[in-house]
């Protein structure tokens, strides 16, 4: 009996009756009928939101940001020479004071002895040339000397008249004083500098385009009105282009535009100008959600499915992508325009489109060309 309870013989037992179980699921699974069905795939569409295209009756303009700058800075000089003996209490930097507004007192004493020593002389001169044509003919050539004379000391005599007005140193034009240079005590020789100066009517607009962006501004420029707003959109006044740099710096161009009429801007102040574009064919609008970085936007066929189509001209502006649709098959740029494309977008794409309403604000931002 010791043979029956052998690892060996448990071993075969064990093994004997898996088989067996496993003959009987097998006879089990063999005599079970199995019903088939066909399972048709799903066909699941892309869901995703569109907006519509909007035809604009105006073309948009390329805002570019631009700043008020002084045409030049004016070196005011003295025309006479002396002692300073006073000041105008104006007489300080960053005063904007009007024309003819007096800065400096030179000391007009000697001015006003040359002056009195120039009255007397034409006097003088005046007495002869009577006492010459008692004596002589009147043309003799005393006769013209003295006639010479007198026309002489009346030049002297304007000219120190002049010189004692110019003591008394006045603002030429309305402008801002932004250098002193010169203070009371102080003794200055005739041309020396004694304030520097921006004229407030020789301010001009400055703008910076890209070589790209001035191929594609409407032509010609010179002249052309142009809108120019603050940083917050407000219409500011109106301007005139009134110079165009020939050379490229850096891949640049430079616009110059002077400012119609009155208005309050600050010299340094930033501004934006409204610069006009070469007309296109058809202009069209989208949100600029719509826009891929790629400069591409999807768009749906009439099978509804995504088709993309790349822009080559656009502008971006007050958060729309203002374009002109390519001259393709296409006439119009269809009636869907997905939103908000995914990078998982694929051509022909099958998409269930849910139109969407965009509000779009104010907020102007810097075109792309």
């Amino acid at each position: 009996m010791k043979w029956l309870f052998s690892v060996r013989l448990r071993q075969l037992l064990a093994t004997g009756l898996g088989l067996f179980v496993l003959l009987a699921i097998l006879d089990e699974l063999e005599n079970t009928e199995v019903t088939t069905h066909d399972v048709q795939p799903e066909n699941k569409s892309y869901v995703a939101s569109v907006v519509q295209p909007k035809a604009e009756p105006h073309m948009p303009t390329l805002d570019k940001l631009a700043a008020l700058e002084a045409a030049k800075l004016v070196e005011l000089t003295s025309d006479v020479a002396g002692r300073i003996v006073d000041s105008s209490p104006s007489y300080r930097r960053g005063r904007v004071l009007p024309a003819q507004e007096w800065l400096l007192q030179v000391d007009p004493l000697p001015y006003e002895a040359q002056v009195a020593a120039a009255r007397v002389a034409l006097m003088n001169a005046n007495m002869a040339l009577k006492n010459v044509r008692a004596q002589y003919a009147h043309d003799s050539l005393m006769v013209q000397t003295a006639n010479a004379d007198l026309e002489y000391y009346q030049l002297q005599y304007q000219q120190a008249q002049q010189d004692l007005k110019r003591s008394r140193i006045a603002l030429p034009f309305s402008g801002e004083l932004v250098d002193i240079r010169t203070h009371i005590g102080e003794h200055i020789a005739v041309g020396q500098s004694i304030t520097s100066v921006i004229p407030h009517d020789g301010q001009e607009i400055r703008v910076v385009v890209s070589v790209q962006e001035f191929d594609s501004l409407a032509q010609p420029l010179l002249q052309h009105p142009i809108t120019i707003t603050d940083l917050n959109g407000n219409v500011v006044g109106k301007a005139h282009i009134q110079g165009v740099s020939q050379y490229s710096e850096q891949l640049q161009r430079q616009l110059y535009m002077t400012l119609d009429g009155q208005h309050s801007l600050i010299t340094g102040q930033h501004v934006r100008a409204q610069l006009p574009l070469k007309p296109w064919s058809r202009v069209y609008s989208v949100p600029e959600s719509s826009l891929t970085a790629q400069h591409e936007i999807w768009f749906l066929d009439k099978h509804q499915r995504a088709q993309k189509q790349r822009l080559h001209t656009f502008i971006v502006q007050n958060e729309r992508v203002y374009f002109s649709w390519p001259a393709t098959s296409n006439p119009h740029p269809l009636d869907n325009v997905l939103a908000y494309p995914r990078d998982s977008l694929a051509q022909g794409m099958s998409i269930e489109a849910r139109p969407v309403k965009v509000e779009t604000t104010t907020l102007s931002q810097e075109a792309a060309l």
